[in-house]
């Protein structure tokens, strides 16, 4: 009997980046593409390597933007931070490289169903904060210590039991979830369906964020059409004067994490595999362990 695959996916979702030209993040996005179309809802050794090629080519990616920001960051934060960051992506590169299945499994195993629990990268902790510390100097905040105590929300979320119940007051109007006479179900703003994507049926709030300047930003989640291995993504939407705006779609495809709320900015942190994932929103941009993430048809949550 085929063992079912005990995972929390790494996200194949960032379809952009604004360095132009970043060899690595196209060749990330290429894998990412592949494994999506390819094995969600499978549990075969045939994806558990592309898998493993997806998040080696994410991290590759990693090191490549890193380098883009060498100076900014030294400056931030001191040469030995950015060697040491170096150094722990690299170092995550090896741990990835040892979860993939041998060349006799791949091939002449390739089809047969797996069961993966690997153990968590060991730096995974140390790993986070220098993509924190990253993203915080990108942004031209300095040291995160300085500010870490203005943290003024934090919590857990879980799409199977969001925080949202009933109808948002927005200023673009107010939004609900209505269903239609063939029973399909979908959010919608005064009455009108947003999407008629795939996912509508699926998408709902999960929790509203308070922003400056009488905005908000408010977290949904898509749990259906991507098979077993995939439960959840989320994706943020932002009401204004001219209607609403939906970032991306992001996520591990795990239906749980955890937020914090500093001013306008938004961290989201999901498990995956080896350890977490961190996208930050800042109520215009939406980033992925650093990384920008960019609206496209793979993660457009009204296709």
């Amino acid at each position: 009997m085929a063992a079912s695959m005990k995972i929390k996916l790494l996200s194949v979702l960032v379809a952009g980046v604004v360095l132009a030209g970043c060899s690595k993040m196209s060749s990330y996005q290429d894998k990412a593409m592949e494994f999506r179309q390819q094995c969600f809802g499978d549990h075969t050794i045939k994806c558990r390597a592309m898998m493993v090629d997806v998040g080696i080519a994410q991290l590759e990616a990693g090191v490549e933007l890193v380098g883009k920001s060498e100076e900014q960051f030294v400056a931030c934060r001191g040469r030995a931070a950015y060697d040491e960051g170096i150094s722990l992506f690299h170092e995550k590169i090896d741990y990835y490289k040892s979860l993939k299945p041998n060349i006799f499994m791949r091939t002449v195993l390739s089809d047969m169903q797996t069961e993966f629990m690997p153990k968590p990268f060991k730096h995974e902790r140390e790993f986070e904060e220098f993509v924190r510390n990253l993203d915080q100097c990108r942004k031209g905040g300095g040291s995160p210590t300085a500010t870490a105590g203005a943290v003024a929300i934090q919590g857990k979320i879980d799409s199977n039991a969001p925080e949202v119940k009933g109808a948002i007051d927005t200023v673009a109007g107010q939004l609900t979830r209505i269903e239609s006479t063939t029973g399909n179900a979908a959010v919608a703003l005064n009455g009108r369906p947003l999407f008629t994507g795939d996912d509508a049926n699926w998408q709902y709030p999960v929790r509203v964020f308070k922003l400056s300047q009488n905005r908000e930003a408010i977290l949904f989640t898509s749990t259906g059409g991507r098979g077993n291995s995939c439960e959840s993504l989320f994706f943020f939407l932002v009401p204004g004067a001219q209607g609403v705006k939906p970032t991306p779609e992001f996520g591990t495809c795990a239906p749980t994490g955890s937020y914090a709320q500093q001013g306008d900015r938004i961290t989201i942190t999901l498990p995956r595999m080896g350890g977490n994932s961190v996208f930050v929103f800042d109520g215009t941009t939406l980033t992925e362990d650093g990384n920008p993430v960019q609206l496209s048809d793979s993660n457009d949550p009204s296709k």
